[in-house]
């Protein structure tokens, strides 16, 4: 990314937001009138994750005593159930934390899961996000307009070698299939010791983006969300075109790194003990997100000597547009974030959640917190917690203060850090956001299932691509209808007219009804989706 000095004309102005951002930041922060117990709901349940957030809250508790913390963690793969689930009982818990591809399902008007994070006195949330986050973590955060919540980690891919076996990582799919081939290893019976390439088929979200990632390095696109490369106006899935099925052929073409009598690859080095592979160097290269970073703790030193990170390889197609490796390599950008639910909102603890988030988010100076169990917290100064946990969990945070001033556990600034200044390029000269709509979940478990169907079972790539483009073709938001009741009638364009002379603040705006276009602005071209769907069925 190309970075240019500031004008002389532009520096009173920059010192003058960063004055008013670090007054923001250092202001005490008002404390709720009325005793307050409020939970909060994560998938931080690794033990050390656990331990740290042991140290943060009785810190926090001491200092608001009229605020109390429950703290309860699940695993990730059963947070989206469990979230939806709480809901539907009325249990929501006050702060739960969310994948940025769930927020249009959770921030839908007809019934809101989450709350729209506060502007103004007296704790200037809205304000903290816009000015101190990296801008696609604020994205990553808002829908329609309207920011939901903290940013809190986010995350890119690339390609993770290990140097001891292949020195100069893969440019194309040709070289990485040639270095994947040289180097797989069988024991005496057949089944794989050492993998050349090892896909990540350890749930639906990693299968999807790791095809993503392929397709996207490969002159394809994964969803028609807008209508435009098909027909007009309707959301189709495009995956299965000549990009994706090369993609999906790229699997098939190293069926040989499988178990020949179970097809499958082999189990020793399947995610159960994921880990150990890489440490008994029996993987030599992995498409795998920013927090991989587990890997850390497994390798110990060795991270360090035998690690590298690199751009996707580029598929054929992508070559024979003329793309060139690492320019036209892409790789997904994905965040999470920290929001305050609807049910805390409405039953007055809203307040509460709020100043918990922005006490975990406030920059604070080296050991806030001293000698604990996990070690100082924060490791370095001018470091917000939640910044300092994800650094300290190997994972980016989405602070621009915490990426400044956060150390990593060996107190290496993130610059001096191969991982993650690695990832951080990934993001900034390759990344691509992943998109989100209301049935993201769904359409994330449809292709999940069909990365897996050629990677692990040997399917045909063009019928597997088919038949899921099809399945997901029926899942697909219906364009047109504003007022979300499956149906696109009259009541829709009335929706339209209503909202075409809104302005920002009134109540409808950007909330997603009549902006059926998704452009955050109403306008004629909504009309035109209404009349042009006109009596489509079709549950949003």
């Amino acid at each position: 990314m190309k970075k240019t000095k500031p004008s002389k004309k532009t520096i009173p102005l920059l010192m003058l937001l960063l004055f008013s951002t670090l007054t923001l930041a250092y202001l005490p922060t008002p404390v709720a009138a009325n005793p307050t117990e409020i939970e909060m709901l994560t998938f931080f349940a690794e033990p050390h994750e656990k331990l740290y957030w042991d140290q943060v809250i009785p810190k926090f508790q001491a200092e608001y005593p009229s605020i109390t913390v429950k703290h309860t963690a699940i695993e990730f793969d059963a947070l989206f159930d469990e979230i939806i689930r709480l809901h539907l009982l009325g249990q929501d818990p006050d702060i739960i934390s969310v994948h940025g591809m769930w927020l249009p399902r959770f921030a839908d008007y007809r019934d809101p899961i989450v709350s729209e994070a506060p502007s103004g006195p007296p704790l200037y949330i809205k304000e903290d996000i816009e000015w101190n986050y990296l801008p696609a973590a604020v994205r990553g955060s808002t829908y329609k307009g309207i920011i939901y919540g903290y940013p809190t980690e986010i995350d890119s891919h690339a390609l993770v070698y290990n140097k001891t076996r292949i020195p100069v990582p893969p440019k194309t799919w040709d070289e990485l299939k040639t270095m994947a081939r040289a180097n797989t290893q069988r024991d005496g019976s057949g089944a794989v010791y050492v993998t050349g390439f090892m896909p990540y088929i350890n749930g639906n979200e990693e299968k999807r983006y790791e095809f993503m990632n392929l397709l996207w390095s490969n002159n394809g696109e994964f969803l028609d969300l807008s209508g435009e490369l098909g027909d007009w106006g309707v959301p189709k899935a495009v995956f299965n075109s000549t990009q994706g099925v090369e993609a999906l052929q790229l699997f098939d073409d190293l069926n040989e790194n499988k178990h020949p009598g179970t097809g499958t690859y082999d189990p020793d080095i399947l995610p159960d003990i994921y880990w150990q592979g890489w440490v008994d160097s029996r993987i030599t290269m992995a498409i795998i997100p920013t927090w991989f970073n587990y890997i850390r703790d497994a390798l110990g030193p060795r991270f360090f000597t035998d690690l590298g990170v690199a751009p996707i390889p580029i598929g054929p197609s992508m070559v024979a547009a003329g793309g060139t490796y690492p320019e036209n390599s892409k790789c997904v950008t994905f965040n999470h974030l920290f929001s305050v639910t609807q049910r805390a909102a409405n039953e007055g603890r809203a307040e509460a959640a709020w100043t918990f988030l922005k006490y975990i988010n406030t920059p604070r100076p080296a050991r806030y917190i001293p000698n604990t169990a996990v070690g100082d917290i924060p490791r370095g100064g001018d470091c917000s917690i939640l910044g300092d946990y994800f650094i300290f969990d190997g994972i980016l945070p989405s602070r621009n203060g915490d990426r400044l001033n956060g150390l990593t556990k060996e107190l290496k600034h993130l610059s001096e850090d191969f991982w993650f200044k690695g990832f951080i390029d990934m993001m900034e000269l390759y990344g691509r956001p992943d998109p989100a709509f209301i049935k993201s979940q769904e359409v994330q478990d449809k292709v999940g299932v069909m990365f897996e169907r050629v990677a692990s079972y040997n399917e045909n790539p063009k019928t597997v691509a088919d038949e899921t483009a099809a399945e997901v073709n029926l899942i697909l938001p219906a364009p047109g209808d504003a007022n979300m009741d499956g149906i696109v009638d009259v009541k829709d364009g009335v929706l339209v007219v209503k909202d075409l002379d809104a302005r920002p603040g009134d109540t409808n705006w950007n909330r997603g009804r009549a902006d059926v276009v998704e452009d955050n602005w109403i306008s004629g071209k909504d009309g035109g989706l209404i009349v042009y769907n006109f009596g489509r069925k079709g549950d949003p």
